[in-house]
């Protein structure tokens, strides 16, 4: 499932991180009820760009990065930031 506020396409700036997680919490709880679903992921797009997977990590999958997808220097802090997570998981 991905998610993204209709407010947040093309906005500068994303949602909040408190709105986000408690989005993709709710969702991945409804989801694994269903039993067609009981294994569901939950990715985050919507302006998610650097310093977001940090906030929400812990409530998403993963997130679509639209235009920071076109930025160099934007997806190697992400991947930076990816690689910190899988470290402090591992």
């Amino acid at each position: 499932m991905a998610y993204e506020p209709i407010w947040a396409i093309g906005a500068a700036e994303p949602a909040a991180p408190q709105h986000v997680t408690a989005v993709c919490r709710a969702l991945r709880k409804h989801l694994s009820a269903d039993q067609l679903f009981p294994q569901a992921q939950v990715i985050y797009g919507g302006s998610a760009g650097p310093g977001l997977l940090p906030e929400i990590g812990a409530e998403v999958d993963g997130m679509f990065l639209g235009r920071f997808a076109h930025d160099p220097n934007a997806v190697r802090c992400i991947l930076d930031e990816v690689a910190v997570i899988i470290s402090a998981d591992a």
